[in-house]
C-alpha cells in the first residue's frame, strides 16, 4: 500500500497527538501519581492528595492491592505528624472500601493488620496489637492452616505484647506454642527468637537463671547457622547487657553491649533495616547509662552523645527513645556540674514529652523527667526545687496522689505504675531531707528522712513478697544504697544529739540488709506450725518443692539440648503449679499469710539480753562510700564509723589476703612468690585488722568471745587470721599474734537469724533422740567412673578414722556410717533424728550456680545419685543441734548483698540447724581430721561451740611438728574453719552414766537423811 503526501502527513499528526496523550496520560496514571506521593519534595498534603487521586484510578480498575497501598501510605503520613485519629479513621476507609467490593485477596488484609498492629504497638496501645493480631491470625488460619511459620510469628509477636500487660505466663504460653511449630518446619530464626524472648521475660519475672540458659540457647543457635555477625544474634547479646545493667552488674553490661555494637559492624550495612540502626542506637545509650552508673562519666557522655546524634536523624519514631536519652545525658552533665548543658538537655526532653504524651501525664516517662529535674536541682543545692520536683514525679506515678504529703503512703504505694523509677525518686527524698539535717539540724526534718526509709521499705516489701529468690538478690542490692545513706542520716543524728534511739534504728537497718531471705525461710516455718496447716496440705508443698528440685537437677547434668529444652518446659509448668499452690496455702490461711510476711527484726535490747556475760557482739554494715560498726555487750553499746572502710577497696584488699595464705600453703618454699605470699599476707592483715577491730574495738574486762555480724564481703573474711600487731619474726607463723589468740569468734548472717536459731529447737517439729550421725564415704575412682553421678573424686585417706574416733569419743552414742553405707539416701533417711550431724567428705563449690554447689556422698547408692545438691538440702527438714562440715568450700558461695554467702552452710541453715562448722577454703585431709577430734574433746568437756573451735585452732597453732612450722600453724590450715549461728555449749555427757548419778545421788540423800532420822 503507498500513501500520497497528504495522507503521510495526517497520520504524523495522529502518532504525534497520540504521543502526547500517552505521555499526558503517563503523567497522570495510578502509578504515576503513587511515585509522585512518594517524592520527598513535595510537602504531607500535597502527597496525601496524589495517594488519594492514584487510590481512586486503583479503585476504578479493581486493583484492590494497590488500592490498599494508597490507604496504608496515608495513615503512614498522619502517624508521622502524630494525628492518630486520621491515621485510624484512613485505615477504617479503605478497608471498608475494600469489603464492600470483593473479599478475595486476604493476603493484603493481612498486611494492613500489620500495619495497624505497628502504630498500637509505637503508640504503646497494647490491648489493640492483640486484638489486631488474634483478628490477622484468625484470616491466615483460614488461608494457610492452623499450623504455619506465620500462625508461630503470630504467637511470638502476641507474647511480646503479654509480656509489656505484665501477663508473664500468657507470654510464655504463646512462646512454647510457637517454638513447637518452629522447631516442627526447622526455621532456626523463629528460634532464635523465641528463646531470646524467652529470655527477656524470665529475666522480668526475676529468674535469672532460665533467662542466660535461653539467652545462651539463642546464641549457639544462631552462631552454628549464621556464624557470629548477624542482626538476630545482637538482639540476644542486648538483652543480656539490659539484665546485667538492672542487676547491677555494670562490667558484664558494657561487655554485652560493646560486643552488640562490635556485631553490628561486621554485618554489610545493606543488609541493615531500620529497625537494626535504631537497636545499635539503644545500645549505645543503655551502655552509657552503664559507665555512668560505674563512675566513668567521661565515657558515658561520649557514648550518649552518639546515640542522641544519631537519633536525631530517625525523625519522629525515635522521639520516646530520644526525650530518655536527654534526660540520661542531664544526669551525666549534672554529675560533671555542667548544669548549663543538663539544663538545656531536660528542656528539650520536655518540648519532645509534651508533644509526644500532650494530655497523659500519669505515665513512667513523667516520673523518669522530674526524676532528672529533681537530681540537678538538688546537686546545686536547690532543695525546696528538688522537693516540687519529686512531688511531681510521684503524681506521675500513682494514680490520685495526695501531692500534698510529704511521703506516699501503703496504698499508694500498691497503686503506683513503675516502682524502680518510684524507689528513685523516694532516695532522692532521703538524699533531700540528710542533706537539709546535716546543713541546719531540726528533728522535724530528720524524722522525714528516717520516714523516707520506712516507706521504701514498703516499696521493697512489695516488690519481693512471692518473687523468686533472684529477683528478691537484685531488690536487696537495690535497697543497700538506700540503707547505705539511711545509716549516714541515723549517725549524724547520733553523734548530734547522743540519743540512743538513733543507734537502735541504725542496728534495725543493718539487720534489715542482711539475709532477708534466710529470715524468711525460719519465719515461714514458723508460719507455718503457727497457723496449724493440715499435714497434708505441707505433704503436698514439700512434694512439689521436691519434683522442682529433681527437674533442677535433672536440666544442669544433661548434655543434650533437646532434652534440657523440654526439661525446662516442665519446669516452667510445675513453677506455676507450686505459685498456684502457695497463693491458694495464703488466701484459705490469712494468719499464715500475715506470719509468712511480718518479720520481725530484733533490737538492741533484745539483743544485749541474748548475749552471754563474756561475750561482745560486732554488727558490720559495708558500704560503697559510708561504712558503719555497732558494738553490743550486755551492758554497753557503741556506735561508730569506719573512716578506711569502702565497699570496693576492703575487698580488694581481702580477696588479696586470702590469695596470698592459699598460694604459700599450695607453693613450695622454692616457688619465686614465696616471700611475696609472707608479705602481702603479713602485712593485709594487720591493715585489715586496725580497719575493721583494732581502731574501733572497746575492750570490756571479762569479754572475750566475739560474735560477728557480719555483711557483704566480711563474709569471706576469716577473722582470726588478723594480726594485732606486725610480727617479731616475718615468716615464724607460730609466733604471730592472731586475733583469735585473745578472742573465740564465731559467726552470724544477721543478729535476728542468730536468735532464730538458738531458738530452732523449740519450732522443730520432732525432737533429735539421737546424739551423733557421721558420714564418711570410700572414693574409688574407677568404681565412680561407671556409677550412675558421673563425677570421680580423689580418695580420702584420713575421713573414716575421723569418724570412728569422734563416735568413740562421744561414748558411741549414734552412728558412724562408713565407706559405700554412707549414701545419700541414708542421709535423707535418717538425717532428722540426730542432734549432730558430721560430714568428712568432699565439698566443691560450684562458681557458675551457686545452687549446684555439692556435697559427695558414696556412689553406690541405687535411690540417689551420691551428690547433695545446695538446692536439694533446702527441702531437707533437720532438728541438728550442730552440723560439722568436714569437707572443703562449704563456706563458700556467691555473694549476694544483703543475704551474705549463698553456700552449702546456709542451705542447713534454712534446713533448720541450730550451728554450723564449714569451711571457707578447701582443706587438708590430715589436719583437718586432727582439727575435728581435738574440736570435739573440747566440746565434750563443756565449752561453749566457739570457744571448743579456737581451742582446736590454737592446738594446731601450737603443735606443729618440729622442725616444720609451716605443718599447722600456716592460717591455711587451721582459719578456714568457722562457727555460724548458736554458739552455747552442747551438754555431750552419756545420759546413761547421768542417770545412774542421780540414782546415786538419791540413794546417798536418802541414806544421810535415814541415818539422821534414826540417830535421833
Amino acid at each position: 500500500m503507498s500513501y500520497n503526501s497528504t495522507t503521510r502527513i495526517f497520520i504524523c499528526f495522529l502518532v504525534l497527538f497520540g504521543n502526547l496523550g500517552s505521555w499526558i496520560y503517563a503523567q497522570n496514571s495510578a502509578e504515576a501519581l503513587y511515585k509522585k506521593g512518594l517524592n520527598p519534595s513535595y510537602s504531607p498534603q500535597e502527597k496525601i492528595d496524589f495517594f488519594q487521586q492514584s487510590s481512586q484510578i486503583f479503585q476504578q480498575d479493581q486493583d484492590w492491592v494497590s488500592f490498599l497501598d494508597c490507604g496504608a501510605a496515608i495513615a503512614k503520613i498522619y502517624f508521622a505528624q502524630r494525628d492518630t485519629g486520621m491515621t485510624f479513621s484512613t485505615l477504617d476507609k479503605f478497608e471498608k472500601t475494600y469489603w464492600e467490593n470483593q473479599d478475595t485477596i486476604i493476603k493484603k488484609v493481612i498486611y494492613y493488620y500489620r500495619q495497624r498492629t505497628g502504630y498500637y504497638w509505637d503508640l504503646n496501645k497494647y490491648d489493640n496489637v492483640v486484638n489486631i493480631i488474634e483478628k490477622q491470625t484468625e484470616l491466615e488460619v483460614k488461608l494457610l492452616g492452623d499450623s504455619t511459620v506465620g500462625i508461630a510469628n503470630n504467637l511470638t509477636n502476641v507474647a511480646m505484647v503479654y509480656r509489656f500487660l505484665g501477663k508473664s505466663q500468657k507470654a510464655i504460653e504463646n512462646l512454647e506454642k510457637s517454638k513447637s511449630i518452629y522447631i516442627r518446619y526447622n526455621f532456626t530464626d523463629g528460634v532464635i527468637k523465641n528463646h531470646s524472648e524467652l529470655g527477656t521475660i524470665y529475666s522480668k519475672l526475676g529468674n535469672y537463671d532460665q533467662a542466660l540458659k535461653n539467652w545462651d540457647y539463642a546464641l549457639k543457635t544462631a552462631d552454628a547457622k549464621y556464624g557470629k555477625y548477624h542482626p538476630s544474634v545482637v538482639l540476644v547479646h542486648a538483652e543480656k547487657g539490659n539484665y546485667y545493667l538492672e542487676t547491677f552488674q555494670y562490667t558484664k553490661a558494657i561487655h554485652s553491649f560493646k560486643t552488640a555494637i562490635r556485631t553490628y559492624k561486621n554485618i554489610p550495612p545493606e543488609t541493615l533495616g531500620n529497625q537494626d540502626l535504631v537497636n545499635q542506637v539503644a545500645c549505645k545509650q543503655a551502655m552509657s547509662v552503664a559507665y555512668l552508673e560505674s563512675g566513668n562519666s567521661v565515657d558515658a557522655a561520649q557514648y550518649m552523645r552518639q546515640a542522641i546524634e544519631e537519633m536525631r536523624s530517625f525523625g519522629i519514631y525515635s522521639q520516646p527513645h530520644l526525650a530518655n536519652a536527654l534526660l540520661s545525658y542531664s544526669e551525666i552533665h549534672t554529675s560533671n556540674k555542667a548544669y548549663d548543658k543538663a539544663s538545656k538537655a531536660i528542656e528539650e526532653a520536655r518540648q519532645i514529652m509534651e508533644e509526644i504524651y500532650p494530655n497523659l501525664r500519669l505515665h513512667r516517662e513523667w516520673g523518669d523527667f522530674y526524676h532528672a529535674k529533681g537530681k540537678f536541682f538538688y546537686k546545686q543545692n536547690q532543695y525546696d526545687q528538688a522537693l516540687l520536683a519529686c512531688d511531681s514525679a510521684f503524681h506521675s506515678l500513682i494514680p490520685n496522689y495526695d501531692i500534698d504529703k510529704d511521703l506516699p503512703n501503703q496504698a499508694e504505694i500498691k497503686r503506683n505504675i513503675a516502682p524502680n523509677i518510684l524507689h528513685k525518686v523516694l532516695e532522692l527524698k532521703i538524699d533531700i531531707f540528710g542533706r537539709t539535717y546535716v546543713n541546719q539540724p531540726k528533728e522535724e526534718t530528720l524524722k522525714k528522712a528516717l520516714s523516707g526509709v520506712g516507706t521504701l521499705e514498703i516499696i521493697s516489701q512489695e516488690m519481693r513478697i512471692g518473687k523468686p529468690e533472684q529477683h528478691q538478690f537484685a531488690w536487696a542490692t537495690i535497697l543497700s544504697t538506700s540503707y547505705e545513706k539511711a545509716l549516714s542520716i541515723c549517725y549524724h543524728a547520733y553523734k548530734t544529739t547522743g540519743d540512743v534511739q538513733y543507734m537502735n534504728q541504725a542496728f534495725q537497718i543493718m539487720e534489715k540488709n542482711k539475709s532477708l531471705l534466710l529470715l524468711q525461710a525460719y519465719q515461714n516455718t514458723a508460719a507455718k506450725k503457727i497457723s496449724q496447716i493440715p499435714a497434708e496440705v505441707l505433704q503436698q508443698e514439700k512434694d512439689l518443692l521436691y519434683e522442682q528440685a529433681n527437674l533442677k537437677q535433672a536440666i544442669y547434668e544433661s548434655k543434650n539440648l533437646q532434652i534440657k529444652d523440654s526439661l525446662n518446659q516442665l519446669l516452667v509448668k510445675q513453677g506455676v503449679t507450686y505459685n498456684n499452690f502457695v497463693k491458694q496455702l495464703e488466701q484459705n490461711y490469712p494468719s499464715y499469710y500475715e506470719l509468712k510476711y511480718s518479720l520481725s527484726i530484733t533490737d538492741l535490747t533484745t539483743l544485749q539480753k541474748s548475749l552471754a556475760k563474756d561475750q561482745i557482739a560486732l554488727s558490720y554494715f559495708i558500704g560503697q562510700e559510708d561504712s558503719y560498726v555497732i558494738q553490743i555487750s550486755k551492758a554497753k553499746t557503741y556506735f561508730k564509723a569506719l573512716p578506711n572502710v569502702k565497699k570496693d577497696s576492703i575487698s580488694a584488699k581481702i580477696h588479696k589476703m586470702r590469695a596470698a595464705i592459699y598460694d604459700f600453703a599450695l607453693n613450695s618454699a622454692k616457688h619465686s612468690n614465696f616471700r611475696k605470699d609472707i608479705t602481702v599476707y603479713t602485712e593485709l592483715s594487720h591493715q585489715l585488722y586496725q580497719d575493721l577491730v583494732g581502731n574501733i574495738l572497746e575492750p570490756e574486762n571479762g569479754k572475750n568471745r566475739i560474735l560477728l555480724i557480719t555483711s557483704g564481703i566480711l563474709d569471706y573474711l576469716p577473722f582470726g587470721t588478723l594480726l594485732t600487731a606486725p610480727p617479731t619474726k616475718i615468716g615464724q607463723f607460730k609466733t604471730y599474734p592472731y586475733w583469735i589468740r585473745d578472742y573465740a569468734i564465731s559467726y552470724t548472717q544477721s543478729a535476728t537469724l542468730w536468735q532464730q536459731m538458738q531458738a530452732a529447737k523449740a519450732k522443730h517439729k520432732t525432737k533429735a533422740n539421737q546424739l551423733f550421725l557421721g558420714f564418711a564415704p570410700s572414693f574409688d575412682p574407677k568404681a565412680e567412673a561407671s556409677s550412675n553421678n558421673h563425677q570421680i573424686f580423689a580418695p580420702l585417706i584420713n575421713n573414716k578414722e575421723e569418724v570412728k574416733d569422734i563416735f568413740e569419743m562421744l561414748s558411741n552414742r549414734g552412728q558412724k556410717i562408713l565407706g559405700n553405707e554412707a549414701s545419700e539416701s541414708n542421709f535423707k533417711k535418717l538425717a532428722s533424728a540426730y542432734r549432730i550431724l558430721h560430714f568428712a567428705t568432699h565439698g566443691k563449690f560450684n562458681r557458675k550456680d551457686a545452687n549446684y554447689s555439692k556435697l559427695a556422698f558414696s556412689p553406690v547408692d541405687s535411690v540417689e545419685d551420691g551428690i547433695l545438691y545446695l538446692h536439694e538440702i533446702y527441702n531437707v527438714e533437720l532438728n541438728a543441734d550442730l552440723v560439722v562440715l568436714s569437707a572443703c568450700e562449704t563456706g563458700l558461695g556467691q555473694l549476694q548483698q544483703g543475704e551474705g554467702i549463698v553456700s552449702l552452710a546456709r542451705g542447713f541453715s534454712f534446713a533448720g540447724a541450730k550451728s554450723l562448722i564449714t569451711t571457707l577454703w578447701s582443706v587438708n585431709d590430715k589436719s583437718t581430721s586432727v582439727f575435728m577430734i581435738t574440736f570435739y574433746k573440747y566440746l565434750k568437756q563443756g565449752f561453749p561451740k566457739d570457744v571448743a573451735l579456737q581451742k582446736a585452732q590454737l592446738y594446731l597453732i601450737e603443735n606443729s611438728a618440729a622442725g616444720q612450722d609451716i605443718s599447722t600453724s600456716h592460717p591455711f590450715f587451721w582459719s578456714p574453719y568457722i562457727l555460724i549461728g548458736d554458739n552455747k555449749p552442747m551438754n555431750l555427757s552419756d545420759d546413761s552414766n547421768t542417770i545412774w548419778w542421780y540414782i546415786l545421788g538419791i540413794l546417798g540423800v536418802l541414806g544421810i537423811f535415814g541415818f539422821w532420822y534414826f540417830r535421833r
